[in-house]
């Protein structure tokens, strides 16, 4: 005999079985059949299709036997990698530690991707009319998504700017304001294709230069 249960009075009444137990999948209630199911229906038919039921319910099994009585500590299953893993009641997590590190990987990577496209967007208004290589003439732009395409800023004065790593990066970091903009202009980056920045070197082009008119002669 089986019951809906709505009223703790009226499940504390019933009979072990027929109590109401938490689906540690979907975390909704459901009645079970056996002392030990602890899927519901719809959850049960989708870990068929989705994870071997055999290795879900041997690793229930197992962390039902190191769970032991703890009441504080629940079976849950990980919503990335559909396996069981042990959670406090306080605090239910999500994910299992293995994929938690995984998913703050992506949310990290993916964060980055963001703020470094914020960052690009509020340059392009700067960068409009500077789409020219200073050497060859060639049309180029601000991150265009092809490298051959883009600006290639170059270490003009032998490398003594303010800006010591990777013009492009330090776009990507820091969004366009009074302060930064003047950080930026005092260091007189060069605006070169691709071709022409690996073509020439970032110290002494002087005696390069002059190393190749000898050369030339």
């Amino acid at each position: 005999m089986k019951y809906y249960v709505r009223n703790r009075a009226i499940e504390d009444a019933v009979p072990v079985l027929t109590r109401r137990k938490r689906c540690v999948r979907c975390n909704r209630y459901f009645l079970p059949s056996n002392r030990d199911h602890i899927l519901c229906g719809s959850c049960f038919t989708d870990m068929i299709g989705s994870t071997p039921n055999r290795v879900f319910t041997s690793k229930t099994i197992e962390l039902k036997q190191k769970l032991g009585n703890q009441t504080h500590l629940m079976i849950k299953c990980c919503e990335k990698c559909q396996l069981p893993f042990i959670t406090p009641i306080c605090y239910s997590k999500k994910y299992c530690d293995e994929c938690a590190v995984v998913k703050n990987k992506e949310d990290t990577v993916k964060f980055k991707k963001e703020q470094s496209k914020e960052c690009l967007d509020s340059w392009e208004s700067y960068f409009k009319d500077k789409t020219v290589c200073e050497i060859c003439g060639k049309e180029i732009k601000l991150s265009s998504g092809n490298r051959m395409k883009s600006i290639a800023f170059d270490h003009r004065h032998s490398g003594t700017a303010a800006i010591k790593s990777s013009p492009t990066s330090w776009l990507q970091n820091n969004k366009k304001n009074p302060e930064n903009q003047k950080i930026w202009e005092s260091c007189d980056f060069g605006i070169l294709c691709n071709r022409c920045n690996s073509s020439i070197p970032t110290k002494n082009r002087k005696q390069w230069l002059e190393k190749l008119e000898n050369y030339i002669k």
